[in-house]
């Protein structure tokens, strides 16, 4: 959609909760729903499916941040000097803490005195604290919606909707499509998502995700729990954690 509004996303949501009614015969009542960080849609689906949980997808919010730090100009103090990417990548980082900390362990970072003298040095860094602070602190976006220590791998993210968006897209290949071409296109996708139906339903195992995938996951599994049995403290697993952050 390119004007994206609270009205177009209900209807969406309502054609979806009426085609999906008529297919099961049961009602759609998803009780986790993992989106941007876009108001209209949020707004949309606390009005149409209320007893969901609302979840931000943590790419997107570590794209926020990212947007942010090359608005304010910091991009090149970024890739330049390690203090300034250290600093933003635990902010990025900051989701995997458990919720509980998170407030206080931001202001220690904040008020600390590296903090304090890179934000003299480098302009730009303090208003980047203030957006964070603002927005995902005591703004529209709260910690329980963008905190991830409690979820896996699968529910952080919302990057599978983006995956099928870019083989969408290149199946289409082109911007305005002929209704005829759409239509081809759509039967293409049809048979599809029919074969992996027939899959699961002949007991096929599921594709595997790939390893790199897979790999982060182990690890950040494996952070958890040191810092959960006190092998490592919170800094510690901060600090580790931060390698996990998709890299910009």
């Amino acid at each position: 959609m390119t004007d994206r509004n609270i009205g177009d996303y209900r209807h969406i949501l309502e054609t979806l909760k009426v085609k999906i009614r008529q297919i099961t015969r049961h009602r759609w009542r998803p009780r986790k729903v993992i989106c941007d960080f876009e108001l209209a849609l949020i707004a949309a689906v606390e009005t149409e499916l209320p007893r969901a949980q609302i979840s931000g997808c943590y790419f997107h919010f570590n794209q926020s941040l990212w947007r942010k730090v090359q608005n304010l100009g910091l991009a090149a103090s970024y890739r330049r000097r390690p203090a300034v990417k250290s600093l933003v990548r635990k902010v990025m980082a900051i989701g995997y803490l458990p919720i509980a900390v998170v407030r206080q362990n931001f202001r220690l970072l904040r008020t600390s005195r590296r903090t304090q003298r890179l934000c003299r040095r480098y302009n730009g860094l303090r208003d980047f604290l203030d957006y964070f602070e603002r927005n995902y602190l005591n703004g529209l976006f709260p910690p329980q919606m963008w905190n991830v220590y409690e979820r896996d791998m699968n529910n952080r993210t919302n990057n599978s909707v983006e995956s099928f968006h870019r083989l969408w897209n290149n199946t289409v290949s082109v911007r305005h499509p002929s209704l005829w071409t759409f239509i081809r296109c759509l039967k293409d996708q049809q048979a599809t998502l029919e074969n992996s139906v027939e899959a699961v339903d002949r007991g096929d195992p599921a594709p595997k995700r790939k390893r790199k995938w897979r790999n982060l996951e182990a690890r950040m599994m494996r952070l958890k729990e040191e810092y959960n049995n006190g092998t490592r403290n919170l800094d510690q697993y901060w600090n580790a954690v931060c390698y996990g952050v998709v890299q910009f």
